[in-house]
């Protein structure tokens, strides 16, 4: 949102690419979201999946 305006939508992982409308809009990504997903290997993709799925069991076990 923008001045109640929507200015994107969509899963996070397609809202946070888009870096440079982040920018204009001066928003940053969310640190856990860089960490996660720019730029990792293949053998740190597995890595990253585990500790997505432990994060969002983690959330859901939230009260």
């Amino acid at each position: 949102m923008d001045k109640g305006r929507l200015i994107l939508e969509g899963k996070p992982e397609d809202v946070f690419s888009q870096h440079t409308l982040l920018s204009e809009l001066e928003l940053g990504v969310p640190l856990i979201h860089k960490m996660l997903v720019d730029g990792l290997s293949t053998e740190e993709e597995v890595v990253k999946e585990r500790v997505r799925q432990k994060i969002l069991e983690l959330f859901r076990n939230f009260p």
